[in-house]
């Protein structure tokens, strides 16, 4: 029989603005570090903030309408899933993920199915053992022209990553990824970690890589002479599409959020900007690599190298998965490496191409942080603590910006 009201079992309607709802929608998705609120509570909040009482499948055609993301790290899978929480050191099992991803998150499970047809494109690699190739290169998906905050200010980052383990080796944020003496130095950083260059190395012919290429030849004549120092294919850029799927595209989506935030026209937002996000995405970057490290390789038929194990392990103990396999890695002397150090101009020319901003501003950033509190960063408040801090630093400008 036709239902002459219009009106459902859940009731008649009092819907709020698109507007209202797409904002409140939106700040639900990136709450709990990115991964949302969970359905039922949202459902909840609608109810308590609005009086909008709608049931799933209605819900869920809401947020397709309006284009709001059910999960910001929508891309990640049971395995991750399973391998960020044990970071935290909570162990669960593969079907207690999987039943919540069913429940909560069922576009994103479907999304990730084969059907899809997202595939890795892979390569196989004739290679001897750990630190037979490292692989260089870096990452502007947040940087300047990326963000468009309307000057130079982004953040770039920096890394490499054993071809032979998938081992990250080091992956950080960089004022500028197109310098060669700031690439140069970020190598001797990691070649002093172990006292060890790789093999080889490859890159991309970008002109970031000249010094770390003399670098690497003047170490290799030195340690190991008949052996070729670098080698130039196209970089596997298949890390940072597991970064992206991972923690990028939320930490992408938070930073453009503050947009209306941040004012080039104020000298000091940079530094302020540089200060409050640089130390929390760098913390996101190691948590990153650390869960990547350990997470376990699916087994591939036509990869030449072992597969099945994390890469941390291929690392330790090598020869237990491949009886032919041996660690690459050249020793070099520490004092071959100071030496390269001072044909960069130093420490003190390092501390200069990593400075985020001057240590008078720096002094003063803490000063208003400690006024507010000391609050720790956090994804979803990062932006709320730059507002907060530079109203205080715009109060005290006359006191630290003379």
């Amino acid at each position: 029989m036709p239902n002459a009201t219009g009106v459902n079992g859940y009731g008649p309607k009092n819907w709020p603005s698109d507007e209202v709802l797409t904002e409140f929608l939106t700040q639900c998705a990136y709450q709990n570090g990115g991964r949302g609120v969970e359905i039922t509570q949202q459902l909840q909040l609608l109810q308590s903030k609005f009086g909008l009482s709608i049931g799933k499948s209605k819900f869920f055609e809401l947020k397709k309408r309006l284009q709001i993301p059910s999960d910001p790290a929508g891309c990640w899978g049971v395995g991750q899933v399973r391998g960020r929480v044990a970071q935290t050191g909570i162990l669960v099992t593969r079907q207690v993920v999987r039943d919540y991803a069913v429940n909560n998150h069922p576009e994103q499970v479907a999304q990730r199915m084969r059907s899809t047809g997202r595939k890795i494109p892979r390569k196989p690699l004739d290679l001897l053992g750990p630190l037979h190739q490292v692989h260089w290169d870096g990452h502007e998906k947040m940087g300047w022209q990326a963000l468009r905050f309307g000057d130079k200010t982004g953040l770039n980052v920096y890394g490499g990553r054993c071809a032979w383990t998938s081992r990250i080796v080091k992956l950080v944020l960089v004022p500028n990824a197109r310098c060669s003496r700031t690439i140069g130095h970020l190598y001797l950083d990691w070649v002093e970690e172990g006292n060890v260059i790789p093999l080889t190395n490859f890159s991309d012919k970008g002109t970031e890589v000249v010094e770390m290429m003399k670098i690497q030849t003047r170490l290799r004549q030195l340690a190991a002479p008949d052996i070729d120092p670098f080698e130039y294919p196209a970089f596997r850029q298949g890390l940072w599409r597991w970064h992206r799927d991972a923690d990028g595209r939320t930490l992408k989506a938070e930073l453009l959020n503050g947009a209306a935030y941040y004012n080039p026209s104020i000298s000091f937002h940079a530094f302020l900007f540089y200060w409050v996000w640089v130390p929390f995405v760098q913390s996101k970057l190691d948590e990153w690599v650390a869960y990547y490290n350990a997470h376990v390789i699916r087994k591939q038929a036509d990869k030449i190298a072992p597969t099945g194990v994390s890469p941390d392990m291929l690392t330790f103990s090598p020869e237990m998965y491949d009886v032919n396999a041996h660690d690459k890695s050249i020793r070099v002397e520490k004092d071959w490496v100071n030496e390269e150090r001072a044909l960069l101009g130093g420490l003190e020319e390092r501390a200069r191409l990593f400075e985020w901003y001057p240590s008078t501003f720096d002094d003063a950033a803490r000063d208003a942080w400690t006024t507010i509190g000391s609050p720790t960063r956090q994804l979803e408040t990062c932006w709320t603590l730059f507002q907060n801090m530079s109203a205080i630093l715009i109060d005290r400008a006359d006191d630290w910006a003379s």
